[in-house]
């Protein structure tokens, strides 16, 4: 995976559906891409590159609610709903356009284009 920039995180979400939201808004094509293209067995892997950022930027370990929301007991595992509930979600409504070979594309809804 090449060098991808740190998406900078604003919100507080209190749900994951608000945190997949949020992460919409937040995390550039590169990251979807990598998400979108990671197998859904293999997404433990984003683990250890999207997990971070999202247990840091969202303050997940002091994040209760945005915890429970997640059906978990803690921010490790609840980071992990809330990729796989993006990876879903990217999958069953966005397409990623590339304009060229090598592009990482852009992310629009499905039907809109």
């Amino acid at each position: 995976m090449s060098e991808m920039s740190a998406p900078y995180f604003v919100g507080n979400p209190t749900t994951c559906s608000e945190a997949v939201r949020l992460l919409h808004e937040i995390l550039g094509s590169d990251w979807k891409e990598v998400l979108y293209d990671t197998a859904k067995d293999d997404l433990i892997l984003r683990h250890f590159d999207l997990g971070p950022l999202i247990r840091n930027g969202f303050d997940i370990h002091h994040n209760r609610e945005l915890i429970t929301s997640c059906g978990e007991e803690n921010a490790d595992d609840a980071s992990m709903v809330i990729i796989q509930t993006l990876w879903d979600d990217l999958h069953k409504n966005y397409t990623n356009l590339k304009k060229a070979l090598h592009d990482n594309g852009t992310f629009v809804r499905k039907g809109s284009v």
